[in-house]
């Protein structure tokens, strides 16, 4: 069983859609995967508004992880905002687009500052997933990494291959850390059954404070659903039932 860390450093999580969250620590904000704002342009008048150092971190190129509205927010705030982008995503920029990107972050390269420090790690889908520590916070962010081991998939070699790819990446992610106080993973609907093969297969190696799922293609009802099958884990579980929702603050 998963044992959590005692001493938890203050953050502010908000799920926005989809897969991408802004994390908030005292002096830093990381926004995952954008690549679409809500109708009240959550993440805008957020990158507008705030005093923080702003970091866009986006784990692959697939439309539901990446968009390139991502310079148009930029251009409409005086915030300190860099932007960190898995390098699959470099070709679908112009000269222009690229010269703006601080990393084109490639697996097992880390980006870091006096505020951050970003790993990319491994994904069994195209890009990379990501360890992110800042003001002492440790989080995960998978991108599309998980054990894809779809129903419909009849060929049980491929599943086999699919099983040993997912736990081996995430031998390789708790090489880098053994713990982590937010994990912000999968849970999509299309697993049917396995749904949870991966997040139980994440939790039995990792350690882990809070757990987020994610990737819920709008069946909001499974993220509660998630917290009782997994509760055995000792983690907790924050309920992302709906779009630009704060799921926890504790830097008040």
């Amino acid at each position: 069983m998963s044992r959590p860390p005692k001493e938890i450093p203050p953050f502010k999580l908000t799920f926005v859609f989809h897969s991408c969250f802004i994390l908030e620590s005292a002096s830093t904000a990381v926004i995952f995967d954008f690549f679409r704002d809500t109708t009240t342009d959550a993440v805008a008048r957020f990158v507008q508004n705030t005093g923080k150092h702003v970091y866009f971190v986006n784990s692959h190129a697939h439309p539901d992880h990446f968009s390139k509205n991502i310079f148009n927010i930029i251009d409409k705030s005086d915030a300190d905002v860099k932007v960190i982008l898995s390098r699959d995503i470099k070709i679908k920029l112009n000269e222009e687009e690229r010269s703006r990107v601080q990393l084109f972050i490639k697996l097992n390269e880390a980006y870091h500052d006096d505020n951050i420090r970003i790993t990319a790690c491994p994904s069994t889908d195209v890009g990379c997933s990501f360890a992110v520590e800042l003001d002492g916070l440790k989080a995960y962010h998978a991108g599309d990494n998980n054990n894809w081991y779809m129903p419909d998939e009849t060929d049980t070699h491929k599943l086999d291959f699919m099983e040993r790819c997912f736990l081996d990446t995430v031998e390789k992610i708790r090489q880098v850390s053994e713990s982590f106080n937010i994990v912000m993973f999968p849970v999509d609907p299309r697993l049917g059954d396995e749904i949870y093969r991966g997040p139980m297969q994440f939790l039995d190696k990792i350690s882990t404070d809070f757990f987020v799922p994610m990737h819920l293609w709008g069946y909001y009802d499974l993220p509660a659903k998630t917290a009782v099958a997994l509760k055995h884990y000792g983690c907790r579980f924050l309920i992302n039932d709906g779009k630009d929702k704060v799921l926890i603050n504790n830097l008040l």
